[in-house]
């Protein structure tokens, strides 16, 4: 009781299980150096001071309130009390109710909650100087605990505001200040961020997702604050992260969303979900607190990396929003071998809008994709996209028209006729060299139009033909090669939207070139402003250097034709044709 305080706890106490420690209003406890008042019963107190006996007390002079154990049950109900000059309070089992208590001064965490522990706080505060805190520890710690509810409370001067791992979280009206994140998840957790709460005067000002792999069920609730990723986040083949709508997920520089489970992410037409770069203050605020000193760019960060191992029927992102993404040449969505459904999302600022690698074949529709610095959708000659009611947005990409991604075919494919709602039969864009192996055959349908050019200054913009290429037209629906600046063919004819400023001129794309073995069709195609330069091929015994031409024919039989006769080439070894 009042009477005899302060009460001198030299060496610690112990509430042994069945009994109770109450605890009178006024009283003050004073704690000796490393003692440790452990409640495996009950502590009922109201107005009381906990606190260090030393004559200059100190963060981390004793050790906190601990409250059970890994054999018995505690519970703490603390009201308007002051617990200061501590290591850190950790509940283990049972439970610690807070109302309007202030915890200060300690040098580790200022409540850990874990096992089968379970924290309510309600009003007060949880604050330290510690600058060991500030640069290792949480204000709240929760460790595969129970339950932390949260309301009305304040947390200062920790590296982070509340951690949670494997834990259930509840946050409401809560206000965090002077942290670097004021919530950090370090795993999947049950966690809510409710009512009114204050993250403005953190280094961060967002949710930090603290671990790199989900290997479980994660669901993003909506909360007024952005989600931060610093480092890539990979979804394993048994992982699903489920984003709620109105969310906004910011992403580090050079950081990518990989997925080779379940990405849900279904947002509606009055709350998108955006993806975006942590430099973006146009979504949900100045996460990294610079004002205008950086600002977004084009490729800022990977983008949405859909992986073959993917889910692709339950892999969903619909009214989301993709902005600066596509870092080291790519989209602000990337398929590999992979198909997920895109429904209703817009796509702006990135390197290229959708990039389609390998066996994709997703599902794109009523998407609007523009402001790319290359072309606003990508894609191999294997890929597949179903693409309906779609919008290109002519604005500020390179290239008005369907990029196709260079390198070694890995199946067949086909290249067909593909429309957006405002551009009837898009022209293709060869980006670079495309290489169709042996027993691989690439089938250009009637009618398309590929332009290329020399955009890096490479001599690669070319196709060579070690399988069988088949580009079998009409004398109505010509198939057309020519150059990036020729603006008499495809749509929309001026793709590089330049006007008349640049003209074409032989040189501007590389050609296609058969190598010894392969075959093909090439039926009333338009080649126009090609040339091979210093393709080298071996000649019986020496090197040869296959040069101007738009067609080179390196002892192989493709079949020619382009009137009503057809021009066979036979295989010799110095054979070549022009």
């Amino acid at each position: 009781n009042f009477t005899g305080s302060p009460y001198l706890v030299p060496f610690g106490l112990v509430v042994n299980p069945g009994a109770t420690l109450t605890v009178e209003q006024g009283v003050e406890l004073k704690f000796g150096n490393y003692a440790t008042l452990q409640v495996l019963g009950s502590l009922q107190a109201q107005g009381v001071i906990f606190t260090s006996g030393a004559s200059a007390p100190e963060p981390g002079n004793w050790n906190g309130i601990v409250t059970g154990n890994d054999f018995h049950a505690g519970t703490v109900n603390l009201t308007d009390c002051e617990v200061k000059f501590y290591h850190e309070c950790v509940v283990v089992k049972g439970q610690m109710n807070a109302s309007n208590t202030s915890f200060s001064e300690s040098n580790a965490h200022g409540i850990v909650v874990t096992k089968s522990g379970s924290l309510q706080l309600t009003g007060g505060i949880i604050q330290t100087p510690s600058e060991y805190s500030f640069s290792y520890h949480s204000g709240i710690y929760a460790d595969t605990s129970e339950s932390v509810t949260v309301s009305g409370s304040s947390i200062r001067h920790f590296r982070n505001g509340v951690t949670g791992d494997h834990s259930n979280i509840s946050l409401a009206d809560i206000d965090i200040r002077d942290t670097y994140y004021p919530v950090e998840l370090k795993s999947s957790n049950n966690f809510a961020l409710t009512g009114n709460s204050n993250f403005e005067f953190n280094t961060y000002k967002a949710v930090y997702i603290g671990f790199s792999e989900l290997n479980d069920t994660l669901t993003l609730p909506m909360i007024q604050y952005p989600y931060l990723f610093m480092g890539h986040f990979n979804i394993k083949e048994t992982g699903k992260l489920i984003v709620s709508p109105g969310n906004v997920l910011k992403f580090g520089d050079y950081v990518s969303l990989n997925i080779k489970g379940v990405l849900v992410a279904n947002g509606s037409i009055s709350e998108n979900i955006i993806f975006t770069s942590l430099r973006d203050d146009n979504a949900k605020g100045d996460t990294n607190g610079d004002g205008t000193i950086t600002a977004p760019e084009t490729g800022k960060w990977y983008g949405i990396n859909f992986e073959n191992e993917s889910a692709d029927s339950e892999n969903l992102m619909r009214h989301c929003i993709i902005r600066y993404g596509g870092y080291d040449y790519r989209g602000g969505v990337n398929t590999y071998h992979a198909s997920p459904t895109i429904d209703s999302c817009s796509f702006a600022n990135n390197y290229f809008g959708i990039f389609l690698s390998g066996v994709s074949k997703p599902v794109i529709s009523n998407t609007t994709i523009g402001s790319s610095s290359m072309t606003p959708l990508a894609m191999s000659f294997e890929a597949d996209p179903v693409l309906n009611n779609n919008v290109l947005s002519f604005s500020d990409n390179a290239y008005d028209a369907i990029g196709i991604i260079g390198g070694y075919m890995s199946a067949n494919g086909t290249l067909k006729v593909r429309s957006f709602t405002d551009v009837p039969n898009i022209t293709y864009y060869l980006l670079n060299e495309i290489i169709i192996p042996e027993n691989v055959t690439l089938t250009i349908n009637k009618g398309i139009t590929i332009k290329s050019f020399n955009h890096d200054g490479r001599w690669d913009k070319r196709i060579i033909v070690y399988g069988n290429l088949v580009a079998d037209a009409t004398a109505s629906e010509v198939i057309n090669f020519t150059s990036a600046r020729d603006d008499n063919y495809g749509y929309p004819a001026d793709c590089n939207k330049d006007g008349t400023m640049t003209s074409p001129v032989i040189n501007d794309w590389g050609g296609i070139i058969f190598q010894p073995g392969s075959s093909g069709l090439l039926n009333y195609c338009r080649f126009k402003y090609a040339e091979i330069n210093n393709f080298s091929y071996p000649n019986c015994n020496q090197y040869d250097n296959a040069n101007y031409s738009a067609v080179a024919i390196i002892d192989a039989g493709p079949v020619i034709t382009n009137r009503s006769e057809e021009r066979r080439v036979g295989k010799e070894c110095r054979s070549r044709w022009s």
